[in-house]
């Protein structure tokens, strides 16, 4: 597995066998240059993957995000999806949260289904429909 960022909002990995980015994001993303790297980061990881690809997501002790954020999260949801996103899986707890994420994957045109337990997420990408 390659890891492409580790900072402490988020960790981007890449599984080129599995065809599979890994994202966690952890903490509280109040405005975009808290982050000033993740969107060439998630670039920098959609070269390694090819069409078909899926991601693993993880959201550990993360709070709702603020517009400016939830902006920036649809955008590069819409990236992926043009790159070739076949399928995202979230691990979230906070239904709060999960709320969320699904009004963002919605406006991205994003694929996604929210799971408690990373293996079943990861069984659920592993399914090739």
């Amino acid at each position: 597995m390659q890891i492409i960022a580790e900072n402490e909002f988020y960790s981007i990995k890449v599984d080129e066998r599995k065809n599979r980015v890994f994202l966690s994001m952890s903490g509280y993303w109040k405005k975009a240059s808290d982050v000033p790297n993740f969107v060439q980061d998630i670039r920098k990881a959609l070269k390694q993957v090819s069409k078909g690809f899926t991601i693993l997501v993880m959201i550990v002790n993360m709070r709702v995000p603020s517009d400016e954020i939830a902006e920036l999260h649809t955008k590069v949801q819409a990236e992926c999806v043009q790159a070739g996103l076949r399928k995202t899986a979230e691990v979230i707890s906070s239904a709060m949260l999960r709320l969320s994420t699904k009004r963002m994957s919605h406006q991205s045109g994003m694929m996604m289904k929210q799971f408690d337990s990373q293996q079943e997420a990861e069984a659920w990408l592993d399914i090739t429909k």
